[in-house]
């Protein structure tokens, strides 16, 4: 749910001049706050309800966790309110129609780590009773301050503790248990965000330029793949508008003249998918009817 109250320039305010912040989050309200006028809340409600509808449904075997609400803030600090005004809608889904199937892959993994543990730990329990063994002998030294002799048995400890560690690491559990919850975990969220004058934009450095919808500026997608315990993660951003690059490499939005700070002057719009659905929810996005919210 959007704010019901701007507290700072940083969340809700950008200045005019291409999108740079005007203020720090800590900075005071001089000024105080004033109510949003109805005409500025329907301006602000329109290109969110705009979004909303030219966001995609749930896709089959898939849900809506959040993101129905289409209301701007309703106070404004005055030290900021002939600046953009910030706003956004952002819808997320989860998939539920294959939970069965997930569930039982990582219960197959669990079981098969138990089993697998279960035939270590008689070794594992012999290592132990060693260790102890030794350390009682250190510590019976350690008691009649013999510290040289006891020093003669931290070497044995440590070869008994590297002993064990790879008793306990040695097979593949504990790389199935890893691959389960990576697979527990790909494509079963996503998220589409409609920000609104949102300033500054980034993309990683790996991002590739993509096929630009319509009206749009500029579009990249870059994807986090690799990591043996993370589900693969695709990113996109797609840039309404006009806007100029910064040497730092970031977007700064150009702002539209004689245009009210509370219309929609810029907009961005970032998409966390599975790379592998990064293309159908893209094609799905309206983006004709957002860049058509620019013109009003």
């Amino acid at each position: 749910m959007l704010s019901t109250r701007i507290l700072t320039a940083s969340a809700w305010v950008v200045a005019a001049g291409f999108g740079a912040s005007i203020a720090h989050a800590d900075a005071p309200c001089n000024k105080g706050f004033r109510d949003s006028t109805p005409a500025e809340r329907a301006t602000m409600t329109a290109v969110l309800v705009a979004a909303k509808n030219a966001l995609p449904p749930a896709p089959a075997g898939w849900q809506i966790v959040s993101g129905e609400e289409t209301n701007g803030p309703i106070s404004i600090c005055r030290d900021q309110e002939l600046y953009l005004w910030r706003y956004e809608f952002t819808r997320s889904y989860r998939q539920v129609g294959d939970n069965e199937t997930r569930s039982k892959s990582m219960d197959e993994a669990a079981a098969y780590a138990a089993a697998d543990a279960a035939k270590k730990q008689p070794r594992l329990d012999a290592i132990m009773a060693k260790m102890t063994k030794v350390n009682e002998q250190r510590v019976a030294l350690l008691q009649k301050r013999d510290y040289a002799g006891a020093e003669k048995f931290d070497a044995e400890i440590v070869k008994l503790q590297a002993e064990y560690e790879k008793v306990a690491n040695e097979g593949d559990s504990q790389a199935m248990i890893a691959a389960a919850g990576k697979e527990m975990g790909r494509d079963l969220e996503m998220s589409i965000s409609v920000r609104v004058n949102p300033g500054l934009q980034s993309q990683d450095s790996s991002a590739r330029n993509i096929a630009l919808p319509p009206g749009a500026f500029a579009a990249a997608r870059w994807d986090e793949v690799g990591d043996p315990e993370r589900a693969d993660q695709g990113h996109s951003l797609v840039l309404l508008g006009k806007w100029t690059r910064k040497p730092d490499g970031r977007w700064a939005q150009v702002p539209r003249p004689n245009t009210s700070p509370t219309a929609a002057h810029a907009i961005a719009i970032t998409v966390l998918a599975d790379p592998n659905r990064m293309d159908s929810t893209l094609q799905a996005i309206d983006f004709k009817s957002l860049s058509a919210a620019l013109a009003k």
